[in-house]
């Protein structure tokens, strides 16, 4: 689960005061990079380290047994443009603490995910150390959980709102000293899919958490800061690698075919990075990385694998649409992943269709007469696994919805979402590929297409 994860990404960031006890300045989120490295890092706000000099980082093992590492006054690192105070609204307020690497025996990796691509009411979560919990005899127990919605993406100023949830409890008028400590948390997407860093936690908005906004920064910042100071550079969610040399073992492990290994061969080269980021390709409910399922290695797999078939049967680099024939007319296409829900071992063609219909065509214009080719993680169950135009309409009319949104209605023509697709799973022709002959995979295409 991600909120125990982050019981253990999350620190206190403290200041050596030389007293008794430190003083409490703030939370941070642990970064360790992938690659070998001497160093790690604390991800947090730059106002929670801004000219101080002994700091220290406490944080739990994967033991929660309590443990705490110096941070040398050379390896702070505030954002050169950061700004903040009591009456502005902070500006690139992101700081990051190096140390040398220490096992914290837990290995809990995450990717950077800026609000560039992300619009509101995205789930969000966080955990940090406020103040107000603070337990001089259990640091476990001074962690706080909380949740929150993504409000306002204000990309201009790498900066966004979000909402607290009301489950954390906070009360009105008291709101601002109860929060105090969480700054500098690392912001989560919340949405079940891989560790996504989102931002940092940064302030609160108005007096009093005023109808509990709060402020954060975008986690693109920390980057600027790591190119800035020569040091490990996170990776970042959203970066297309449109080159498919990842997805060639798998061609050759699952097609037995010489035609495709020599249009393989001859299309490997390319970049796809357009292609990919086009309306050729898709995603529908539901999809584990549906913040990148352009990463996911079934998709790319399958991508290489209907690249070749297209580039086969239309000769030509053509790949969003289908010509069988001098004589056809050309086929639109499109290439559309689905797992239907997250419950499920197995789908359906109807799963599929009903995703279509409640997602995907609700966010996407598809023109009548496509051919949709599924992509799918899981196994296909039923007898029927690909669908005409004609059979497509019938289930797609069986599937009852509450209701319409305004934005599916044009009072001229009716509802303006297609009724009548054509759908194969790639699997469907993967499993139709001879060793001789590409006979059978056309004929499964062209039975289909007919309407």
């Amino acid at each position: 689960m991600i909120d125990d994860k982050l019981l253990y990404l999350s620190v206190r960031i403290e200041e050596d005061v030389g007293e008794e006890r430190n003083e409490i300045l703030g939370s941070g989120v642990w970064w360790q990079p992938e690659k070998d490295s001497e160093y790690m890092y604390v991800f947090t706000a730059a106002h929670v380290v801004n000219k101080k000099k002994n700091i220290v980082v406490r944080y739990l093992d994967k033991d929660e047994e309590e443990k705490t590492v110096n941070i040398d006054e050379n390896n702070i690192a505030c954002h050169k443009e950061a700004k903040f105070g009591e009456k502005i609204l902070p500006y690139k307020d992101v700081a990051i603490l190096r140390c040398k690497n220490i096992n914290i025996n837990i290995h809990y990796p995450y990717r950077i995910n800026g609000i560039d691509n992300l619009s509101g009411n995205r789930n969000l979560i966080f955990r940090g150390y406020p103040n107000s919990l603070h337990q001089i005899s259990s640091f476990c127990s001074s962690n706080k959980l909380a949740y929150a919605v993504l409000e306002t993406p204000e990309k201009i100023n790498n900066r966004f709102t979000y909402r607290l949830d009301t489950s954390l409890g906070i009360k009105p008028f008291e709101a601002n000293d109860q929060i105090i400590g969480f700054s500098g948390s690392g912001i989560f997407l919340n949405d079940n899919s891989e560790l996504l860093l989102l931002g940092i936690h940064s302030n609160s908005l108005g007096d009093d958490v005023t109808l509990n906004t709060c402020s954060g920064m975008d986690a693109k910042l920390l980057i600027e800061i790591c190119k800035d100071n020569n040091w490990d550079i996170p990776d970042e969610a959203g970066n297309i690698n449109g080159e498919l040399f990842d997805a060639v073992y798998n061609f050759q492990e699952e097609i037995e075919n010489d035609c495709l290994e020599d249009v393989m061969k001859e299309i490997i080269n390319s970049n796809y990075e357009e292609l990919i980021k086009s309306d050729f390709c898709g995603i529908s409910k539901e999809c584990e990385k549906k913040d990148c399922h352009y990463e996911c290695q079934t998709f790319r797999n399958n991508l290489l694998i209907i690249l070749c078939i297209l580039k086969y049967i239309n000769k030509v680099e053509e790949f969003s649409k289908l010509k069988l024939t001098e004589q056809e007319k050309l086929i639109p296409i499109k290439y559309i992943c689905c797992d239907g829900h997250s419950s499920m071992s197995r789908v359906t063609l109807s799963n599929f269709i009903e995703s279509l219909k409640t997602d995907y065509l609700k966010r996407n214009k598809v023109d009548d007469f496509s051919l949709i080719l599924w992509g799918t993680r899981k196994g296909i169950k039923g007898k029927e696994k690909c669908c005409t135009a004609k059979q497509f309409k019938k289930i797609v009319r069986d599937i009852k919805e509450p209701t319409a949104s305004k934005n599916q209605f044009d009072i001229k023509k009716g509802f303006i979402q297609t009724q009548q697709l054509s759908v194969i799973p790639i699997i469907e022709l993967i499993e139709n590929i001879d060793e001789d002959t590409l006979e059978d995979m056309i004929n499964i295409i062209k039975t289909t297409i007919q309407n």
